[in-house]
């Protein structure tokens, strides 16, 4: 009888001690939809003042099983790109622009509003700048649209870009997530 308690309570005992390492799908799921809405992030560079508005309207899964983002627009109706960082904790969000993109990366104080830092990425010499200090204001809530997939297409950084840098490593790994 001992002998069949104890095999009984060995696999419980390992299934509650145990368990992935990384958030399951529904986590990052979750995280990466309190994203949908209109938001308006505002950032500081050398004491001009800059605002940024982005409607987040379609979720897609990644080719990364478990990862998600959102596809949506900025206020010239160019894609832009959010997500959740499992690993980090915090979001991202990715506005291409022709001589440099905006790399976001934050965190949420609240369901409307959010506090991080800005970069500029330069593609012509693959540069960070410094972290410019922003904050976000979701003005609505969004609800899904959809967007065609091959609008969300990223083109690939040069390898040589690769410096180690953390911020840099975020901005790969979400523009991994769109393609």
């Amino acid at each position: 009888m001992k002998r069949i308690l104890l095999l009984c309570t060995v696999p419980l005992f390992l299934a509650a001690c145990g368990g992935p390492s990384t958030p399951t799908t529904d986590v990052n799921k979750q995280q990466t939809e309190r994203l949908y809405g209109t938001w308006k992030f505002n950032y500081t560079i050398g004491g001009d003042s800059f605002s940024n508005v982005y409607a987040l309207t379609n979720l897609n899964a990644s080719k990364t099983p478990g990862e998600y983002y959102l596809a949506g627009t900025d206020e010239q109706n160019n894609v832009v790109v959010a997500g959740y960082d499992s690993k980090d904790k915090n979001f991202n969000l990715l506005d291409r622009e022709a001589g440099f993109d905006r790399f976001f990366v934050f965190d949420m104080a609240s369901e409307t509003s959010a506090k991080g830092c800005y970069y500029q990425i330069n593609m012509t010499n693959s540069t960070i700048s410094d972290c410019y200090e922003m904050t976000g204001t979701r003005t609505s809530a969004g609800v899904a649209l959809s967007i065609p997939k091959a609008a969300t297409q990223e083109r690939v950084m040069p390898s040589s870009a690769a410096n180690g840098s953390a911020v840099l490593h975020k901005y790969l790994d979400l523009k991994t997530l769109a393609n």
